[in-house]
């Protein structure tokens, strides 16, 4: 077995750790497939190229689902190099900085993903949550609500529908636009009647309105949810 039918075998054993959630081993089998690709000369990998930047890229995620950023974003780096059209790989690194509240730069890393794919919803998604979080309101609102429309569209219950609602609502909410902020608390919890936050948020935004009766309901509901 040549050293790029060894690293191709331990690839897909990566890839079924990485399935199965057994990242540590799937870290294993992605190293030793990465060593194996780079002992043989870089110019006679061919097709085998892509899989090379792949080993980075899943060993990347392995380390993302560990919270590991710090590793995640050298693979991250390794996989761009070698494919600077990975759409993914800016997308995830974007992800890893967001991990380390590094906002500016998960933006910059988002912004390519969907320079590549323009209908990167959750790109969109991110970058107006990596933008609430770098105090940009205005443009968090506007990513958001280009990932809502996609969401609200999607035929299969999406896991971020509710909470990009409830972002947006927060954004609108900063800034004073009292009555969108509401309507986007109520669909964050009518999409997710269990978020907890959105009735603490909207209980705030009644008190503030001096709607008491709703706000001690909400207030109540966020206790009996665990707030």
């Amino acid at each position: 077995m040549s050293s790029i039918e060894e690293a191709l075998s331990c690839f897909d054993v990566g890839i079924k750790g990485l399935v199965k959630s057994n990242n540590h081993e799937a870290i294993n089998e992605f190293t030793k497939a990465i060593e194996l690709f780079e002992s043989v000369d870089y110019n006679t990998l061919n097709g085998s190229l892509s899989y090379y930047a792949k080993a980075y890229y899943n060993r990347g995620c392995a380390y993302s689902n560990l919270k590991d950023h710090r590793k995640a974003l050298l693979d991250y780096n390794k996989t761009i190099k070698i494919d600077s059209f990975h759409t993914k790989a800016y997308y995830n690194r974007g992800s890893a900085y967001y991990g380390l509240k590094k906002y500016d730069r998960a933006i910059v890393d988002y912004s390519k993903a969907i320079m590549i794919d323009t209908n990167y919803t959750n790109a969109y998604y991110l970058r107006g949550c990596a933008y609430f979080d770098y105090q940009n309101y205005e443009k968090s609102i506007m990513d958001l609500s280009i990932a809502i429309k996609d969401l609200d569209s999607s035929t299969v219950a999406e896991p971020n529908h509710a909470h990009a609602y409830f972002v947006r609502g927060c954004a609108y909410d900063i800034l004073e636009k009292n009555t969108k902020a509401i309507l986007d608390y109520n669909k964050a919890i009518k999409i997710d009647p269990k978020l907890t936050a959105a009735y603490k948020s909207r209980g705030d935004m009644y008190s503030k309105l001096e709607k008491l009766d709703k706000a001690d309901q909400d207030y109540k509901k966020a206790k009996e949810l665990g707030l």
